[in-house]
């Protein structure tokens, strides 16, 4: 646990209001249960995901869309698993009709669908509501208990830069956002933190050149972000929601063909697990 590491403490109480740097170090400004502090370091890493004060303290654009529709989560003890042969712990569910994810956790699924642009909140997070999307999955689902129930919207979102200064970073989703489908942002946030803490390491450590190492960070990771992650995540959702069947079929018979191939196997798995991408990253010099 990272209480078992003395150079680190977590603080869920304190919040970053802003900062200030100059060429040997970073002093923030915070308000926590003592009220306001501040805490001076070597760097600083905006890792205080989408809606990330160091972010907007700096006034760095987070350049991208929003989708117009919600997204709705249900949390549900269902057991799809005795109603669904072969389901996986990870599903996505592709269907001309109707798309949906099924998720499953250690006490419950996790169900998340679409829904209609300007539709009711209220109706959407309503008994009948969600329990006549659940039927639409497994009859018998209709009336199930419901642990959590929320919507929110989906966003691709990349900051325009990943430097602030030459003491202040991003990573995460303080530095990108993008929709769920694929997992590739939780595991684009993972990258970045490697990457990042290689350089930092190097800088420490080694004596190495913040600028020259910080300047490699970005391109690195905002580039693969840009050309990999945000393009393929919304390729992701187009093919989750194509309603024309030819289409549908012609993508089911391209996976079929390469599950049968190793070679072809090999290379979705290594390009939709983000090992290639994470590889070509560091290609960047």
């Amino acid at each position: 646990m990272l209480s078992d590491y003395k150079v680190a403490s977590v603080d869920f109480a304190t919040k970053v209001l802003g900062f200030q740097q100059d060429d040997r170090s970073v002093h923030a400004l915070a308000f926590g249960k003592n009220g306001e502090e501040r805490i001076t370091g070597s760097f600083l890493i905006g890792a205080d995901g989408a809606d990330s004060r160091v972010r907007q303290s700096a006034g760095i654009l987070y350049e991208g869309l929003t989708y117009p529709e919600l997204f709705l989560v249900i949390g549900t003890t269902f057991p799809f698993e005795e109603h669904i042969p072969n389901l996986s712990p990870v599903n996505y569910v592709s269907d001309p009709d109707e798309w949906c994810v099924l998720l499953k956790t250690d006490e419950s699924w996790r169900v998340l669908v679409p829904t209609e642009v300007g539709a009711d909140r209220e109706k959407l997070l309503s008994d009948s509501f969600i329990g006549s999307r659940l039927k639409r999955i497994v009859p018998e689902a209709e009336g199930s208990q419901v642990l959590h129930r929320s919507l929110y919207h989906v966003h691709q979102r990349v900051a325009e830069t990943y430097r602030i200064g030459r003491r202040v970073v991003l990573a995460g989703d303080a530095a990108h956002i993008n929709n769920p489908l694929g997992g590739m942002g939780m595991n684009g946030g993972i990258h970045d933190a490697i990457n990042l803490g290689e350089k930092l390491v190097e800088i420490i450590r080694r004596g190495g050149a913040p600028d020259k190492l910080l300047d490699l960070y970005e391109r690195q990771r905002r580039g693969i972000c840009i050309r990999f992650v945000q393009e393929h995540t919304k390729a992701n959702k187009a093919l989750m929601e194509a309603s024309e069947r030819e289409q549908q079929r012609e993508r089911q018979e391209n996976l079929m063909r390469a599950a049968k191939s190793p070679a072809e196997a090999k290379a979705f798995l290594m390009r939709n697990s983000m090992i290639d991408c994470v590889r070509d990253s560091y290609r960047i010099k």
